[in-house]
């Protein structure tokens, strides 16, 4: 398989503690989405270690490849950006699709995960079929036909309201993934289904959900924290999908307070 180079911004660790080890977070997002929707975490986050927020395959600056792709395909290109950066083990925190890769990195590559943070996602994310109805309305007539219906479920519609610049950077960032690459991807998560693997998860857990959220229910996230052995859940009260933006105080809280030692 080509070589799928991913782009992401690092940030330096501002202040550790004497003793606390200087680990790296690395920060995976959501379907449609560019490693910037992590600005609100940055400045809790390097505080405990360098965050590192990337762009998935075919997401934002990172490779479009147009072939078959599967869950592990997107792991893989990952752990190649760990390797270029020398970083040998992380915190991995995931959100929606960036939480399926970080489920994949602790089951295929448990070495280099230190500790996980699931948020906005699950074992199985609904059926092929529809996947596939989304992956040919984004080969056929891109994404504007998808932004819609997409960002209903994203943040709920009285924060939506109060935040139109918010919106509309998440709004832009969206309809201007690559078709190709938003399919492919797609494509990985109809194939992916970690159900009756969660049980091999050892990495020190920590499972985000939103009440709110219309993409990954609480009670579909939450299979994830039951399914794990000794997995910590949170539930963020009022929050949609895209909670680390929408609840970024609780989120924040809850994400350094698992991390930090």
């Amino acid at each position: 398989m080509a070589n799928a180079m991913l782009a992401l911004d690092s940030f330096p660790t501002k202040s550790v503690p004497d003793g606390i080890p200087d680990i790296p977070i690395v920060l995976l997002g959501s379907l449609g989405s560019k490693r910037s929707m992590w600005r609100e975490q940055i400045d809790a986050l390097n505080t405990i270690g360098p965050a590192y927020a990337i762009d998935i395959r075919g997401h934002g600056d990172s490779q479009v490849l147009d072939e078959s792709t599967t869950m592990a395909d997107l792991a893989q290109d990952v752990i190649r950006s760990l390797n270029m950066n020398e970083i040998a083990s992380a915190h991995i925190v995931g959100l929606s699709i960036g939480g399926a890769i970080a489920q994949e990195l602790a089951l295929s590559a448990p070495e280099r995960v230190e500790r996980l943070v699931l948020s906005s996602t699950a074992p199985k994310f609904g059926e092929a079929g529809a996947w596939q109805q989304r992956i040919d309305t984004a080969r056929e007539s891109g994404l504007d036909e998808l932004v819609g219906p997409v960002m209903s479920k994203w943040f709920t519609p009285d924060w939506a309201e109060a935040h139109p610049d918010v919106i509309a950077n998440i709004h832009r960032n969206f309809v201007g993934t690559d078709p190709v690459g938003y399919a492919r991807c797609c494509e990985a998560l109809a194939g992916f289904d970690t159900r009756e693997r969660l049980g091999e998860i050892a990495a020190p857990t920590l499972v985000v959900s939103a009440t709110e959220d219309g993409s990954t229910p609480p009670e579909v996230v939450r299979q994830l924290a039951d399914g794990i052995d000794g997995a910590k859940w949170v539930s963020i009260s009022g929050g949609a999908h895209m909670c680390n933006l929408q609840c970024a105080d609780e989120y924040n809280t809850a994400v350094v307070d698992f991390l930090k030692p």
